[in-house]
């Protein structure tokens, strides 16, 4: 498998497509192949490794100074075979070679007594591609597409502008590769593949291993595993996965339906809290979200704890005008000029027909006076 992460992607925009071509000589135990996608890697035949970045035994004078230069641009080779450059500070992304590399490549060129060096060709001029790939190197397995959007998380679309020159101009640009240092999880990488391959296959969580294999066992990724232990613990780990997001998915839609029954009792201004419950089947039994509620007891124990919040709710709005009330009684009492002499019982006849006094139990009315 590979020691780095996918490479960015190239600019957006028209892009010259290249023709397969013989592979370049191999140098240093490396060789240059093209993977299924068209994208080149390089494989490593005594060491087994492959890489997607260019080993430094394959890369030219010029190359190699552009590599010791420390530029922050590194070059790419799109599917088509076309070179792109990204740079990793910028995070620019384009077609042309950035200047830095230009300098760097003709200052080798020139030391070396050369022309000016391939890679200061426009960028219109077709890239030297790769051979397919010989039977004696192995074929890389790229991730699934799930797994290289995780795996790139921070990678950003470029935007694009395409002026008149035909030149492509680039607003934003995607986000750099991951380390050449990072590992990739190769057992990882291949469990996801063929998690994809049963869900994608019509495997159901209720087929046994037997009937589920007859549905993959021609497909290319059932191979991705080596032994047939791991692919059937694969599959069971799978079922498993596949029935718990069955059943976390149940819980969210019976959750649902009750937060649905609570707003129907909610939206039904005729309820109160003195509201009993066979009345609330009267007027509510044809309603979806009603009946959506399919245990009769569960029903009847969701509308008596909306009784009771409902009767909470109402003993606090009497509380808070009782208060309100008490609070306008006391304002007309100091407007009417009583005095410390003054009695109770006059004083009640006299306010009598004041809506503040009306509006206030007689309960309620001495303890404001006192």
């Amino acid at each position: 498998m590979f020691g780095a992460s996918l490479p960015p992607p190239p600019p957006r925009g028209a892009c010259a497509a290249a023709a397969p071509a013989p592979a370049a000589a191999p140098s240093g135990g490396w060789t240059e192949h093209t993977a299924p996608d068209g994208r080149r890697y390089y494989f490593h035949k005594a060491s087994g490794k492959s890489a997607w970045e260019k080993p430094d035994e394959l890369k030219s004078v010029q190359e190699r100074a552009i590599t010791a230069s420390n530029t922050a641009w590194k070059e790419y080779t799109s599917a088509s075979g076309k070179k792109y450059y990204f740079n990793t500070a910028t995070r620019k992304t384009q077609w042309d070679m950035p200047d830095e590399m230009k300098a760097a490549a003709a200052a080798a060129a020139a030391a070396a007594g050369g022309g000016a060096p391939a890679s200061l060709a426009p960028p219109s001029a077709p890239a030297v591609p790769a051979a397919s790939v010989p039977a004696a190197a192995p074929t890389p397995v790229p991730a699934p597409a799930s797994a290289a959007v995780a795996g790139n998380e921070s990678m950003r679309a470029a935007t694009i502008s395409t002026p008149t020159g035909g030149t492509p101009a680039f607003v934003a640009a995607a986000t750099a590769p991951v380390s050449a240092s990072e590992p990739i999880n190769e057992a990882e990488v291949a469990t996801a593949k063929f998690m994809e391959l049963l869900s994608s296959a019509g495997v159901k969580e209720e087929m046994e291993w037997e009937d589920a294999m007859k549905l993959i066992i021609n497909s290319q990724s059932y191979r991705v595993l080596a032994s047939l232990a791991e692919r059937k613990a694969t599959f069971v780990k799978w079922r498993e996965q596949k029935r718990e997001e069955r059943e976390e998915a149940e819980r969210k839609r019976q959750r649902q339906i009750k937060v649905d029954f609570v707003q129907l009792l909610k939206d039904t201004p005729a309820l109160t809290s003195r509201t009993r419950f066979p009345k609330a089947i009267e007027m509510l039994s044809l309603e979806p979200r009603w009946i959506a509620i399919g245990d009769e007891f569960e029903r009847e124990e969701l509308f008596e704890e909306y009784a009771m919040s409902l009767e909470r709710k109402e003993a606090a709005e009497r509380r808070a005008l009782r208060k309100e009330r008490m609070t306008e009684f006391k304002s007309v009492l100091l407007q009417s000029g009583l005095t410390v002499r003054s009695q109770w019982r006059k004083v009640q006849v006299q306010l009598e027909e004041e809506p503040a006094s009306k509006a206030l139990d007689k309960i309620d009315r001495l303890p404001v006076y006192e």
